[in-house]
């Protein structure tokens, strides 16, 4: 029973806290018109990634920035979002500063509509920084799993946006699912433990540490997990 409750349902994703509203009406009025025209997909790779997120169960991410001239130019949000974080991206200091704002938006393929997300200003927030990257299917898996398990650790200490328990372990299985993350495990196993967010469950915590401790390549996880497993063996 435990193990089906590892198992997360395709359909199912934490909604972000969203930052401010974005009410720049000419952008929106842009990316409406966008909407409209089928010209729009006609970049090979925009519909790769969208249909690749799509089925991954994604958002794909589109990025508005303004320049200092306040004109807008759109890019792919997790890519643009790369470029800046680099240190030798090709957007340097220098260019970084004429950038006015960003306002980022999610695109479900599916129903063809534009939500905005959040600004530039936002992006202080590890939450945002976390999402992005989760939602970027051109990253490796390991590295998607690792954002995923950063925005568990926000809704579980509250950083960034209320501690909310039931979204802390669900990103904490969506990074297990993708990529079996080894302090994800840990945590999944420490929550059934304590009954934190979930029903004290032991045999689901044993199960869960002993995963952790005799799959992980995590030598800090596997020797706290085979701890945990020692002081169960005892209680017996």
């Amino acid at each position: 029973m435990f193990i089906n409750d590892s198992i997360i349902s395709g359909n199912y994703n934490p909604p972000l806290v969203k930052g401010q509203e974005v009410k720049n009406t000419k952008i929106s009025f842009e990316l409406s018109r966008l909407l409209e025209k089928i010209e729009w997909c006609r970049s090979k790779r925009f519909v790769e990634l969208a249909d690749e997120n799509a089925k991954k169960n994604l958002d794909y991410i589109l990025a508005a920035v303004v320049d200092e001239n306040n004109q807008t130019t759109f890019y792919d949000g997790c890519q643009f979002t790369r470029f800046i974080q680099e240190v030798d991206g090709i957007y340097s200091p220098s260019t970084q500063a004429k950038i006015k704002d960003i306002y980022y938006y999610f695109l479900n393929p599916n129903k063809q509509e534009l939500q905005p997300l959040f600004t530039k200003k936002d992006l202080e927030s590890p939450l945002y920084w976390n999402y992005l990257f989760a939602n970027d299917s051109l990253l490796e898996e390991s590295a998607r799993a690792e954002c995923l398990f950063q925005l568990g650790n926000c809704y579980y200490q509250g950083s960034g946006v209320e501690v909310n328990m039931k979204y802390a372990l669900e990103y904490y299985r969506r990074a297990i699912n993708l990529a079996n993350h080894a302090k994800a495990v840990l945590m999944l196993a420490y929550c059934y433990e304590n009954g934190e967010g979930i029903e004290k469950n032991g045999e689901s915590a044993r199960y869960w540490y002993s995963q952790a401790a005799f799959h992980s390549s995590d030598p800090v996880v596997k020797q706290l997990a085979s701890q945990k497993l020692a002081c169960f063996e005892k209680e017996v």
